[in-house]
């Protein structure tokens, strides 16, 4: 076996690395700025430790790994557990399961399936919860520490939209005969309607379904304000209403 000893080698004309055709084994360490290829023909490589970056088309299976930096990739499978120390950021993820606190700078969208709590409750400091359509079920009711608010509808035909909320207001100068629509079922429904009367004090509603206390409809004065609250539990087959009379314009 023969043996070479060289602090520095180069080509014949000294002008750049050897051209080593066949291949060279190395038993020792082998140190590099960098290299190049694919890596498709190495095998037996058992680590890589202080490189500046590895960049590979391939898979890399590590029993552990440990990064100072950044890592880009396309896509990653974890079958075990990933800890992160700072921020992460992603899209597009199935299931998450967070032991700590989750911080969502940008808000949360549900987008199917609904949202489910199952124990802790939900605690929001600002800003409030916002229903754009549909209804909120809570199973053990609900705690209310500050006002509550509604919006207030103005009905602009004759007919009130009972999806709409639960304060309801009309300026009338004829004749009026109110009917419902989008009722709630299965639950308990109550809702206000608010009437200024100017022009006619003639208020009915539409069939035989608004009943008041001793069957008697209260005598209400053009041109004051009249306050209807009605209940139903039924789905509108039957409203209950009481009524607060003649307030001034």
């Amino acid at each position: 076996m023969s043996r070479i000893r060289a602090d520095q080698i180069t080509n014949k004309a000294a002008s750049g690395a050897v051209n080593i055709t066949h291949g060279a084994e190395v038993t020792g360490v082998v140190t590099a700025t960098s290299f190049s290829g694919d890596g498709s023909s190495l095998t037996g490589v058992s680590g890589l430790s202080n490189t500046a970056s590895v960049n590979t088309s391939g898979i890399i299976t590590a029993s552990s790994f440990s990064s100072s930096g950044s890592v880009t990739a396309a896509s990653g499978s974890f079958t075990g557990n990933v800890s992160v120390g700072g921020t992460l950021t992603y899209e597009d993820v199935t299931n998450q399961d967070v032991i700590g606190l989750s911080t969502f700078r940008a808000g949360i969208r549900v987008l199917n399936g609904g949202l489910d709590v199952d124990a802790g409750g939900v605690n929001i400091d600002a800003g409030g919860v916002n229903v754009v359509a549909g209804i909120s079920t809570l199973g053990a009711g609900a705690s209310v520490t500050g006002a509550y608010k509604s919006n207030i509808t103005t009905v602009s035909g004759t007919t009130i939209d009972c999806s709409q909320g639960n304060y309801f207001k009309k300026t009338i100068t004829g004749a009026t005969e109110f009917g419902f629509s989008n009722v709630p079922t299965g639950c308990v429904y109550i809702m206000t309607l608010e009437v200024t009367c100017n022009g006619s004090a003639a208020i009915t509603f539409t069939g035989t379904a608004v009943k008041y206390p001793a069957d008697t409809a209260p005598t209400l004065t053009d041109g004051k304000t009249q306050l209807f609250t009605l209940v139903t539990d039924d789905g509108g087959a039957r409203w209950r209403a009481n009524t607060s009379v003649d307030y001034t314009n």
